[in-house]
């Protein structure tokens, strides 16, 4: 089953809003809970778009779905950030290389 909701953080910028979306997916990720059919653990993709200029709502939403489809396509559960059209961070690993997520 798959589910799709947006968050919107205002005054978020790239690296933030990286930080945020890979703790959120850290954290499910790290979570198994328990149904009738016994344990079990899910994961997330998460597709991000960072706007600093003035934007259609329109917009930064297709941008932040075409994100999370790369996040899909690329092998699920991980972070795809893109700006504009543009890639922001292709791996958040590289991204976050010196970062501290908590």
């Amino acid at each position: 089953m798959e589910a799709e909701f947006l968050i919107v953080s205002p005054n978020c910028d790239s690296c933030t809003g990286l930080a945020m979306t890979e703790r959120l997916r850290a954290r499910v990720a790290d979570v198994p809970f328990q149904t009738d059919a016994g344990m079990i653990s899910l994961t997330v993709s998460l597709g991000v778009a960072i706007c600093e200029d003035a934007f259609d709502v329109g917009s930064l939403i297709h941008l932040a779905d075409g994100a999370l489809y790369r996040a899909k396509h690329a092998g699920r559960n991980r972070v795809e950030v893109t700006s504009g059209g543009a890639v922001i961070y292709p791996r958040v690993d590289q991204a976050l290389s010196g970062a501290l997520v908590t």
